[in-house]
């Protein structure tokens, strides 16, 4: 009898994670990582709620899977070190690969300013804008951005808050 527990959440369902699934990770996709392996093997059957999950990414000015994407499932993201400026960025997963109210929590240490997108030609939303790269968030070194899932039609809601935890005026992407 295996149980792992997981955000907190104990689930003793999970041996086939360990064994028939160890399969789904030797033989996964060589672009693919371990973590979309798992995911994409619960195939969205399991809740996981309460479940952190964190990614440390690079903003970086073009796309690069495992550089500057969120992956679907993440809740936590370091920001690295900037590299070549304030129009870096970081994108955010599909809005049609998580589930309405998911959170996902950036940490902006980056050393100065970068941008947040959404994926590249979606039409996908943040703060009700277009942020596919014809505008973008800017966010601030040194402060924390929790970006909310709202619905499938409204997309991304984003709020800001100083390090010393005090509220940012809405930013409206530019």
């Amino acid at each position: 009898m295996f149980k792992k527990i997981l955000g907190g959440i104990v689930l003793s369902s999970l041996v086939w994670v360990g064994i028939a699934d160890a399969a789904t990770l030797r033989n996964k996709a060589a672009s693919q990582t371990k973590t979309e392996a798992l995911w994409a093997a619960f195939d969205d059957n399991v809740d996981i709620t309460g479940m952190q999950t964190a990614q440390s990414l690079t903003p970086d000015d073009s796309d690069g899977a495992g550089v500057n994407m969120i992956t679907a499932g993440i809740t936590s993201v370091d920001v690295g070190t900037v590299v070549n400026g304030v129009t870096d960025y970081i994108v955010l997963p599909s809005i049609a690969s998580v589930p309405v109210g998911h959170t996902i929590t950036i940490v902006c240490n980056a050393g100065g300013a970068f941008e947040l997108r959404t994926p590249a030609a979606s039409a996908e939303e943040i703060n009700s804008e277009d942020c596919d790269g014809t505008k973008e968030y800017l966010c601030t070194d040194g402060n924390i951005i929790k970006v909310i899932k709202i619905s499938s039609t409204i997309d991304w809601m984003a709020h800001e808050f100083t390090p010393i935890g005090a509220v940012v005026t809405a930013v409206v992407p530019d």
